[in-house]
């Protein structure tokens, strides 16, 4: 099928992405330059025949930026929204689209970093631990629960609270909850039990992590053994 106005209407709002402002009018001379030679005609086929709206997310395209330019690697989402007369008749296709690269390569960035950091705090000897703003414990290491001998996500919440010295439980929460509310760096030295039931000295201290805006997004934690410094 052509598109062409004097067949279809079409509402063509189109983003940078897109190449703003293409009229389907001629598209078999804009293939090279857009992403419906992709396989989106295809789908424009779809929607005005069928009638039934179609919405595509992250979708992988090459664009090129002129003649003899290399392809660009894109991700879009968009919408072919069918436009219909009262009769329930097609008579155009609005067409809606966002370039999402961007988006997309910040979230792979931020998973690789997330997975450098778990890396980093499965290696260390000592227990890492993240909490969320307020306090509870959302990840430890695998140290933590080698030294502690708890179950899988048994020290998860406040459930680490179990495993420190009755006598230092009180004052190491009194610090925590100083920090939490007034957002500075969290230290103190408590006894933790081990699996054997012995209880060792160690050091804790805590950082909170900031927002753009300055907000306590969480907190990220360590536990060092100091039993025998």
């Amino acid at each position: 099928m052509t598109y062409d106005l004097t067949k279809i209407s079409m509402t063509v709002l189109m983003r940078p992405a897109f190449d703003a402002g293409i009229a389907l009018t001629r598209l078999d001379e804009r293939i090279a330059r857009s992403p419906v030679g992709q396989g989106f005609l295809d789908r424009l086929n779809e929607v005005y025949a069928t009638g039934e709206s179609y919405r595509g997310r992250s979708v992988a395209v090459q664009l090129a930026h002129g003649a003899g330019a290399p392809p660009d690697p894109r991700h879009l989402d968009f919408v072919f929204q069918p436009i219909k007369s009262r009769a329930g008749q097609v008579t155009g296709i609005f067409v809606e689209g966002v370039d999402v690269t961007e988006a997309m390569r910040a979230t792979e960035s931020l998973r690789e970093s997330e997975a450098r950091f778990r890396s980093f705090a499965q290696a260390i000897p000592h227990i890492f631990w993240t909490s969320t703003p307020d306090g509870r414990l959302d990840w430890l290491n695998e140290q933590a629960y080698r030294y502690s001998g708890a179950a899988p996500d048994g020290l998860e919440g406040e459930q680490w609270t179990a495993y420190v010295h009755p006598d230092d439980l009180g004052p190491a929460l009194d610090m925590w909850t100083r920090a939490l509310g007034e957002g500075f760096i969290y230290q103190t030295e408590f006894r933790l039990r081990r699996h054997d039931g012995q209880y060792r000295w160690h050091l804790a201290r805590a950082v909170p992590v900031r927002g753009a805006g300055g907000q306590v997004k969480h907190w990220v934690g360590a536990n060092t053994d100091i039993q025998d410094q």
